[in-house]
């Protein structure tokens, strides 16, 4: 068997701790709307793509506005808190620094929105 070339890495809890800043997010989103937020609505969203997790939030809080609007303001809300309010996973920096020491090419997996990770 050949050894491995590459080395995937999943960005939000494993490479950053962005926990903080995306119930921020979706507190802000919902409350900015006059809608209130839940822990469990909260932790039934994380891993659905930023399209689905807004089409998700519309359709439970009956939100008039376009899912292209929302989704867009959603987006600004999660580069704005990603450029100013994440910490990497201790570690995170020693294993990506390994990884490229053994010659393996490295990517980002991730359902999160690609410009908030872009950001940081």
């Amino acid at each position: 068997m050949a050894p491995p070339s590459a080395f995937l890495l999943d960005f939000d809890g494993t490479l950053v701790d962005s926990m903080a800043a995306l119930r921020r997010v979706y507190d802000e989103f919902l409350g900015d709307r006059g809608r209130s937020s839940t822990q469990a609505e909260f932790e039934a969203l994380v891993g659905w793509t930023l399209r689905e997790i807004v089409e998700r939030l519309r359709a439970a809080h009956g939100l008039g506005e376009p899912v292209s609007a929302l989704v867009a303001d959603y987006r600004a809300r999660l580069v704005s808190a990603y450029a100013t309010g994440l910490r990497s996973v201790p570690g995170a920096d020693v294993l990506i620094g390994r990884a490229r020491h053994v010659g393996l090419r490295l990517a980002l997996v991730t359902s999160g929105d690609a410009a908030a990770a872009e950001t940081v």
